[in-house]
C-alpha cells in the first residue's frame, strides 16, 4: 500500500505491506525508500510487516520549510501512531542508520531492535565540498545532475549497479541543493556530539550493524566504530558488495535481517 499521512501541513509519503513484527526502513541522504521498496520490501513483506517513509523533501514527501533534524523522529512516532504500532523493529540504511540511532536514544521504549546497515557517523571530505558557500551549488550540480557526474559519483561509491538504475538516478537527481544541504549541516552538527551521547546511554535492544569488505573506507570505519560503541551489537560485513549492499546483495542482506529478528524470539 502507497499513502501518506500529513506532518505540520505536509504530506509525508510511505509504503505499508506485509503482517508479523514492524520493521520500519529509512532510507539514506539524497534518495528516497522506492529502491529498497522494490528490492528489499518484497522478500522481508513475506515475513514481517515493512513501513518505509521518504524523508521530507525527497521521493514523494514534501519538504517543510524550517526543517531540523529533530523533526525526523516526530514524523517516525507520528507515522506509527497513524498506523496503530506501538513498537517496531528499526532498519537505517548510511543516513538512515544514523537517524535510527537518534531516534533510539529519544524513543527507546518503541524500539525493539536497531539495524543499521553502512553506518554513517560523519560526512566524508566530499560532501563537505558541497557545504561549502559559493562552490557547494556547482559541486552538487555537476555531481548529481550531470550524467557524467551521477556515474562519478556512483564510482565513487563503488557501486556500477545503481549508475544505469533508472528509479534511483531519478530519485538522486529530482533532489535540490537546497534540501539536500538542510541535510548535510542538520547531520554534521549531530554528529558532532553522537558519539559521546551513545558512550553515556544504555542501549539495551539487540542491534544488528552490517557493512561490507568492498565499500568506501569511511562507512567501513564507521560501522565498526558503532559496533564498539553499542556494546553486545552484532557485527556482520559482507563479501563482494559495495556500500549499497541492499542493491547488490538483496536476498543475502534479507536473511540475515531475518535471522536477527529470529534470533530475539
Amino acid at each position: 500500500m502507497n499513502a501518506a499521512f500529513v506532518f505540520k501541513t505536509r504530506e509525508i509519503a510511505f509504503t505499508d505491506e506485509g503482517a508479523g513484527d514492524v520493521l520500519l526502513y529509512i532510507h539514506e541522504w539524497n534518495s528516497s525508500s522506492q529502491t529498497f521498496a522494490r528490492v528489499n520490501l518484497p522478500i522481508l513483506a513475506k515475513q514481517y510487516r515493512v513501513i518505509a517513509f521518504d524523508l521530507p523533501g525527497f521521493g514523494k514527501s514534501e519538504a517543510i520549510e524550517g526543517f531540523q533534524l529533530s523533526m525526523v523522529s516526530e514524523i517516525i512516532s507520528g507515522l506509527m501512531d497513524y498506523l496503530g504500532v506501538a513498537k517496531f523493529h528499526i532498519m537505517g540504511f548510511c543516513l538512515g542508520a544514523a537517524i535510527a540511532v537518534d531516534y533510539y536514544l529519544l524513543n527507546s521504549q518503541r524500539v525493539e531492535s536497531l539495524i543499521l546497515i553502512e553506518t554513517a557517523l560523519s560526512i566524508p571530505l566530499s560532501l563537505k565540498f558541497v557545504c561549502l558557500p559559493l562552490m557547494g551549488r556547482f559541486f552538487y550540480h555537476i555531481f548529481s545532475k550531470t550524467s557524467a557526474g551521477f556515474k562519478i559519483t556512483m564510482q565513487f561509491l563503488n557501486n556500477r549497479v545503481l549508475a544505469g538504475n533508472d528509479d534511483f538516478a531519478a530519485s538522486f537527481r529530482q533532489t535540490t541543493y537546497s534540501n539536500a544541504i538542510v541535510y548535510l549541516k542538520l547531520v554534521r552538527k549531530r554528529l558532532s556530539g553522537f558519539h559521546k551521547q551513545i558512550r553515556k546511554s544504555t542501549i539495551s535492544s539487540p542491534c544488528l550493524i552490517i557493512t561490507s569488505q568492498n565499500t568506501l573506507r569511511l562507512f567501513y570505519r564507521d560501522s565498526l566504530q558503532m559496533h564498539n560503541l553499542l556494546k553486545g551489537s552484532k557485527l556482520i560485513i559482507m563479501e563482494k558488495s559495495g556500500h549499497y549492499i541492499h542493491v547488490e546483495k538483496p536476498k543475502t542482506l534479507c536473511k540475515h535481517i531475518h535471522e536477527f529478528i529470529s534470533s530475539q524470539t
